[in-house]
């Protein structure tokens, strides 16, 4: 086991698969759930290959003395944003709390700032000036936070994938695939599990390129079938009525690096990637990378006011509606 605080080493697989769940993950016949996630009576007799991957996801995941519920921590971390075909590295401590709470103390070069988001209240810290970041002026640093919430959120909540997916509505998987994975050797295909679903509430997985999105989500969720660890989640936002989904909207986190933290596996390198609505264009473009270098998980609760704009003694807030620094 790793102190808190630091990583160890990726190990290997370390549990045998009895033949039956390999038989009923690998040669699933797959059939929707109807109604909530898994659980149904019709729904378990339907699917029963759903239920023994569920079954073993934690088996595979996790030892018997880990936390059983991540519900918020705190990291540092190297990011990589890109923009205009230029890479920029800033350092970062983040603390982030379950449901929609994040705070980041980011350090570019000489300069410092700290920004945050809790609710839907959206803030920065700059030049000892603190200010709401509303209006049109600041959508690119609210994608931006959105971004950082959904890549925490989902390294929390997916560290219990088994969880999340019974959360889904209409469940189906899982499928396995062939997909293209760069190694040192090269592009290789390698065999992936995906394991799909239906999010109702928007809340659960915020989007960054359309933040203001009301209706489902549809949720797809890649697991390496060595290993079962989550690879990639991919978000579609879907049209409220039709279930279609919105062109040029999706977006995607992957996983990678994983290595044992206090009996999770917890993944060390994490991509995000999204289309571009502004060329009409479905191909997923990285947008940036987060490399963890430590992970902490709190006794307790980080207190609320970690999460909210501070109120800079003896330094008035700047106006709203006035040019404030980027």
């Amino acid at each position: 086991m790793t102190p808190a605080g630091g990583f160890g080493t990726v190990r290997p697989a370390a549990r045998i698969v009895p033949m039956r769940t390999l038989l009923l993950i690998c040669c699933a016949a797959l059939v929707p759930l109807q109604g909530g996630g898994v659980g149904t009576k019709a729904g378990a007799a339907a699917d029963e290959d759903l239920e023994a991957f569920l079954q073993e996801l934690p088996r595979r995941l996790r030892s018997p003395d880990a936390p059983d519920r991540v519900d918020a921590y705190e990291a540092k971390a190297t990011f990589r944003t890109y923009a205009d075909g230029n890479a920029v590295d800033v350092e970062a401590t983040i603390w982030y709390q379950d449901p929609s709470s994040l705070r980041e103390e980011i350090r570019d070069g000489k300069k410092e700032f700290v920004r945050g988001v809790h609710g839907r209240r959206a803030w920065m810290v700059q030049d000892e000036r603190a200010y709401d970041l509303q209006g049109r002026e600041y959508a690119e640093d609210r994608r931006a936070l959105r971004r950082d919430l959904t890549l925490a959120g989902l390294t929390a909540r997916y560290l219990h994938p088994e969880r999340e997916l019974r959360r889904l509505d209409r469940v189906k998987g899982p499928t396995e695939k062939r997909v293209k994975r760069r190694t040192r050797d090269g592009v290789v295909e390698v065999p992936v599990l995906e394991v799909e679903g239906i999010a109702k509430d928007p809340k659960d997985y915020p989007l960054s390129l359309t933040e203001d999105h009301e209706g489902p989500i549809l949720v797809t969720v890649v697991f390496d079938k060595a290993t079962f660890e989550p690879a990639g989640i991919r978000l579609q936002p879907l049209d409220p009525k039709t279930l279609a989904p919105l062109p040029f909207r999706e977006e995607a986190v992957d996983f990678a690096s994983y290595g044992d933290f206090d009996g999770l596996r917890l993944p060390h390198e994490l991509t995000f990637r999204q289309a571009d609505p502004e060329h009409e264009s479905a191909t997923l473009r990285v947008a940036s990378t987060v490399a963890i270098r430590e992970f902490r998980i709190p006794r307790q609760p980080i207190p609320d006011e970690r999460f909210r704009k501070p109120a800079l003694a003896g330094k008035p807030e700047v106006p709203k509606d006035s040019k404030q620094p980027r």
